[in-house]
């Protein structure tokens, strides 16, 4: 086979032909809702309020879907959801903020069942959970509370489970097919340098 010549649908990148550009074999050049879209579903997000929460929050207004936000914060940080709500207005789409401490079980059970009744006023389906809420606290280990360390596991493991157990129970109930993600740090795969500084 010559350099450069295809024979079937699958692009070489090595032996591209000169005259076609690699978007015009590939699907990557198709618009995001091609690709990806949730359209007509509503996803949940813990840690919410602020930084990656909020990010993928964005990220589920883009790909078409309704998003509902949870955050222990009385309010989300204002600058940025007040362009959350521009970009779902804009996108004739829904987000809507709920302060929830997950680790309150029965708190935790009633918001999930509330933001359910909302989605079917938005002719959408409770379809999704990030579950993204999670806390750290840096500090020398052998220094370390034993009730700082609890709190951090109830906040990042057990509320997690909680979480994901009560929105699965749901997507069970009403028969639906939907996604679950659980975001976790790299920290639990590998060792991080401390990035804390220190005064000598």
């Amino acid at each position: 086979m010559s350099p450069g010549v295809l024979t079937t649908g699958v692009v070489n990148d090595t032996t591209l032909p000169e005259q076609v550009p690699e978007s015009l074999e590939t699907t990557a050049n198709q618009p995001h809702e091609q690709l990806f879209s949730l359209r007509n579903r509503l996803t949940v997000v813990t840690g919410g309020g602020r930084g990656l929460g909020l990010c993928l929050a964005f990220a589920i207004i883009e790909a078409g879907g309704h998003v509902a936000c949870l955050d222990v914060l009385p309010e989300a940080q204002q600058d940025e959801w007040s362009r959350l709500l521009k970009k779902a207005s804009s996108s004739h789409l829904t987000a809507s903020y709920h302060r929830c401490d997950i680790t309150n079980e029965p708190q935790l059970q009633e918001t999930l069942e509330a933001i359910e009744g909302t989605a079917q006023s938005c002719n959408a389906t409770f379809a999704g959970m990030v579950a993204c809420a999670g806390v750290q606290q840096k500090m020398p280990a052998l220094d370390y509370p034993m009730g700082d360390f609890e709190r951090i596991m109830r906040i990042n493991v057990t509320g997690t489970f909680l979480t994901v157990k009560h929105a699965a129970k749901i997507m069970v109930k009403n028969k639906t097919s939907g996604s679950i993600v659980m975001i976790a740090s790299m920290s639990g795969q590998i060792a991080n340098r401390v990035c804390a500084l220190t005064k000598e």
